[in-house]
């Protein structure tokens, strides 16, 4: 028995699909292009606060000499570059979660989710990546790994505020293309 196959001039085409939207908690509907922007810009404002731990006069000369530059500007400069790209995974992990396990409306699970983001930047970046880059393109000789728990302290602030504002910097992005 054979089967009859559809001819494609008479069958309806299948509605667009919306595989490039998915949702992140309460906030709607956003698009990879605005999870990524969502994502850096509340790295941004996480970077900012996460100045508020380790004082800028004592980091940034520190993240400048990453670079081979000198200076609080220019530390600023690549500090909030690094805030804005750590942003943008987190953002994108948490999509990938997807909307009740990773922006549940629970502030607390956000915090929590943010806080374990921050240890693992740490974890990673603060304690073995960034004294190592530094020993080598310096005279100085971090340890490696590097156990400062101010810093931890900091990245915990810092993955703290990331998945705090994400949803509202999330949702401004989608109202302002709706307007």
């Amino acid at each position: 028995m054979s089967q009859k196959r559809p001819n494609p001039a008479t069958t309806p085409e299948a509605p667009p699909t919306t595989e490039t939207t998915e949702e992140i908690g309460e906030a709607g509907r956003t698009s990879w292009m605005g999870r990524w922007v969502a994502g850096a810009l509340a790295g941004g404002v996480a970077g900012v606060l996460f100045a508020v731990v380790i004082p800028p006069e004592e980091l940034m000369p520190m993240v400048a000499s990453l670079y081979g530059l000198e200076g609080v500007v220019w530390g600023w400069v690549f500090h909030l570059l690094h805030s804005l790209v750590f942003g943008l995974p987190f953002a994108v992990l948490l999509s990938l979660l997807g909307p009740r396990a990773a922006m549940t409306e629970d502030l607390l699970a956000r915090a929590l989710v943010g806080a374990v983001y921050g240890v693992v930047v740490w974890l990673v970046f603060a304690a073995f990546v960034m004294p190592a880059w530094i020993g080598g393109v310096t005279d100085m000789e971090p340890p490696v790994p590097d156990w400062n728990r101010l810093s931890l302290v900091a990245h915990i602030v810092y993955g703290t505020v990331l998945a705090t504002f994400l949803p509202m910097v999330g949702q401004a992005n989608r109202r302002r293309g709706a307007a």
